[in-house]
């Protein structure tokens, strides 16, 4: 196996950033039940340049660089470009002051978390805020909530992202555990979009 260099790398990060939709061309791997045309979504990649997908049948098997071969395919979940626009003409309706229990906005934000889970084929909810018992017990595996394709209440979530990130989990804990000053709410907001997720905003 040829090892690739820290530019090569470098250059499969920046192409199969986290999020991002990937389908299977070709795996030279006898034992994996995954079949050309699977489709998964990119969760990192390593210090190898192995592209590593949770792929929509279950599987989280890496793509192996120079090896295996994946494409790209749209990278932004179907809708939500139409959904953030309907957002944005419900704001300047309102003069931005949404009222409060706005059932338009609140339906908007359900709309962004199926367009992503739809897309993608699988979901996660997450939040900026955590108080009482569950900020006490916050760990990264409790930042996000897998999307179970039901009834989302408002103000459950803050954002609603394509896969797990444990460099959004760790913002997120910083935030929680009073070490972190307020421009990372910023940087979370910034994170977010960056992995192809929508921020959700309730009234």
């Amino acid at each position: 196996m040829k090892f690739p260099s820290k530019a090569e790398v470098e250059r499969v990060r920046e192409t199969y950033s986290p999020g991002t939709r990937v389908e299977l061309v070709s795996m030279d791997d006898p034992y994996t039940k995954l079949v050309t045309g699977d489709l998964g979504t990119v969760s990192f990649v390593d210090d190898i340049a192995s592209v590593h997908i949770s792929w929509d049948r279950g599987s989280s098997l890496a793509a192996v660089y120079e090896v295996d071969v994946i494409k790209i395919i749209a990278d932004k979940a179907a809708g939500l470009k139409e959904i953030n626009e309907r957002e944005n003409d419900l704001f300047r309706a309102y003069n931005c002051n949404i009222p409060e229990a706005c059932d338009d906005l609140n339906n908007l934000q359900r709309e962004k978390i199926e367009a992503i889970f739809k897309h993608h084929g699988t979901a996660f909810l997450g939040k900026v805020n955590f108080y009482g018992d569950e900020r006490e017990n916050l760990a990264p595996d409790r930042v996000f909530t897998k999307h179970d394709g039901g009834l989302v209440y408002n103000f459950a979530a803050s954002f609603v992202i394509p896969c797990e990130d444990a460099e959004l989990a760790e913002m997120v804990m910083k935030w929680n555990k009073n070490s972190a000053s307020a421009d990372i709410i910023d940087k979370i907001t910034e994170r977010v979009e960056v992995l192809g997720g929508a921020n959700l905003t309730w009234s």
